[in-house]
């Protein structure tokens, strides 16, 4: 049943802020400010979190009942749960740093388990004053520094062999050892630090890495794969995929007791059920289709949730491992490299780098990316050409828009020399939503105008995963990166092979393919001292990933979940960049009629 002491010391750092402005749902408009480059003295944070009991109401206890189209993989234990960012959203286990709005509206973070924090002036490391009295659920005892060191460690391939984590991969390009320094105290060391480290690994902005407790480890793997155990305002009563999550609210919890009693997240897969759910009144909020917006927006019974994103439909050319060496500890890195994929380049053979890319180009040129945008996404969405870029946002190139022709791109397949296509073309399409229908929309192109056959992978992405962390996915498979965070953050780790442990063995997140540039590029970012060098860097990036079509985008829209007026009375919930869930998050703060 899956059921301090604070000692100031003076620093002297360049810091360069980045700001998020909230993206308009509607518009799918993204856009970065820049800030002014300040030099901090003294960089200790200490800040009363955000108060929301006056805007969420009174208690209302009951049970909420949310559709979503997945709750992912189950497992409580930190090395192989590779869902772990769906603990985070639904708010059974707490991040060191919690997700709100600043004063001027923009996504900023505050104090959780973490009360405070300090920075070393080179970068080099972070020191967290943990919390004191914030007890775990079911009787493990108060959360202490030793867990928070526990969790990451645990999850991070470069120090526990086989981990998977799904959000800790995330971190591990840059994060190095997590050390208990006594007194509540935990130490964050950086391996390569970025500006944006603590916002997205540190907070629940993005998918959220939640601690687990050290002492239910005495439990063993198997009971704690079945038991997640955190400190949220929620805990597990049971987790099962392909049913759902349930869980139940903590009272007297440290942060916020929940209004509710209970939250019911349950896993329908089809988007036509869960609409129906929606106008039955069975759920209070669903994970909509965005084909669906329209009709039900129109209704005055339902609204969109409080907070949303733009997300982008893209994939990767997977199969180009194409890195040699491991981009910080400078070891071999083994690789299995498959070039007879049409797709696939050589990078020790210029004619076959020069070949696959000409198929990947003419490939993105097949996309009808308008016509995916009028018939699947009824002409609400927006175009996208390049992976982890939007279209509309400012660093954005003309040149990077990528033209339906399939006249010019036949022609570039034969100079690659393939006239006639080829055959079994293997693409991850995942199980079902609007990329599922835009994949089957664009192989079907690619057969009639290219004569490209595809296999198409329709299965769970907790199946396909392991592949991608192996460096054994030789196909196709749909990643977007966009559009939630901006550009310049180092989405490069992605395809990168910065995610290795330093010995270069598998583990440790990637998307499918290993590219030399945007290792050196993220490197670079951490160095950089200016956002203006920041997005030179992210150009010249996106630069090359649009002429090598490694990456190519197909469509944007924006994602917020939807919700019963009739049923819910209030929802107070901070900005968020991650689909996790339906896009709900901070459901202790909803009131229910």
């Amino acid at each position: 049943k899956i059921v301090t002491k604070e000692v100031e010391v003076e620093v002297e750092k360049i810091v360069t802020k980045e700001v998020p402005v909230e993206v308009e749902v509607e518009k799918i408009i993204t856009k970065e400010v820049e800030v002014e480059v300040e030099k901090v003295v003294e960089k200790i944070v200490v800040a009363t979190p955000a108060p929301v009991e006056d805007a969420t109401g009174p208690r209302t206890g009951g049970t909420l009942v949310v559709a979503v189209s997945s709750v992912a993989s189950a497992s409580g234990l930190p090395r192989d749960c590779t869902s772990c960012s769906i603990l985070t959203a639904a708010a059974t286990q707490d991040t060191l740093l919690i997700s709100q709005f600043g004063a001027d509206g923009s996504a900023t973070f505050g104090p959780n388990i973490a009360t405070s924090w300090k920075y070393d002036a080179a970068g080099a490391y972070t020191d967290f004053v943990i919390r004191e009295g914030i007890p775990f659920h079911q009787d493990f005892g108060d959360l202490k520094a030793s867990d928070v060191v526990w969790s990451f460690n645990q999850g991070n391939a470069a120090f526990t062999d086989g981990a998977i984590h799904d959000t800790v991969g995330d971190a591990a390009p840059h994060l190095g050892l997590v050390e208990d320094l006594g007194g509540n105290v935990a130490r964050f060391n950086w391996t390569n630090y970025v500006s944006f480290a603590h916002h997205k690994f540190l907070s629940d902005f993005h998918e959220g890495i939640g601690i687990f407790s050290e002492a239910a480890a005495v439990k063993g793997d198997e009971w704690l794969r079945e038991n997640p155990i955190g400190t949220g305002p929620f805990e597990v009563v049971s987790w099962e995929t392909g049913k759902g999550l349930f869980t139940r609210a903590v009272q007297n919890h440290w942060r916020k007791s929940p209004n509710v009693d209970e939250v019911h997240y349950f896993e329908v897969p089809e988007g036509s059920t869960r609409l129906a759910m929606m106008e039955t009144g069975e759920a209070h909020i669903a994970e909509l289709d965005f084909k669906d917006w329209p009709d039900v927006l129109a209704d005055p019974r339902f609204s969109k949730g409080p907070t949303g994103y733009s997300q982008g439909g893209a994939f990767v050319f997977g199969g180009n491992y194409w890195e040699r060496k491991h981009p910080t500890s400078d070891a071999d890195l083994p690789f299995t490299l498959k070039p007879e994929l049409a797709w696939v380049g050589d990078p020790d053979d210029a004619a076959s780098m020069e070949s696959a890319r000409k198929v990947r180009v003419a490939m993105s040129m097949t996309i009808d990316r308008a016509g995916i945008n009028e018939a699947i996404l009824g002409g609400l969405g927006a175009e996208q050409y390049v992976g982890s870029i939007s279209a509309a946002h400012y660093l954005h190139k003309d040149a990077w828009k990528v033209d339906f022709d399939p006249v010019a791109a036949k022609a570039l397949m034969t100079e690659a020399g393939y006239p006639d296509g080829f055959d079994n073309m293997a693409i991850y399409i995942g199980e079902s939503g609007s990329f599922t229908e835009a994949g089957l929309a664009f192989t079907a192109d690619w057969s009639k105008h290219l004569n490209i056959t595809t296999e198409l992978d329709q299965r769970a992405y907790g199946v396909f995963r392991p592949s991608r962390i192996d460096r054994d996915s030789h196909q196709a498979s749909s990643f977007g990166a966009c559009c939630s965070i901006p550009p310049t953050w180092a989405e490069e780790w992605l395809v990168s092979a910065s995610g290795r442990p330093d010995d270069g063995s598998a583990g440790g997140f990637n998307s499918g393919m290993e590219i030399p540039l945007a290792s050196e590029t993220l490197v670079a970012k951490a160095a950089a001292t200016s956002l203006a060098e920041t997005e030179a860097l992210t150009v010249t990036w996106l630069d090359y990933l649009s002429e090598q079509a490694l990456w190519p985008g197909v469509f944007e829209t924006p994602f917020v979940s939807i919700y019963n007026t009739e049923k819910v009375k209030s929802w107070y919930m901070g900005p968020i960049a991650n689909s996790a869930l339906a896009g709900t998050r901070h459901l202790e703060n909803i009131a229910i009629r």
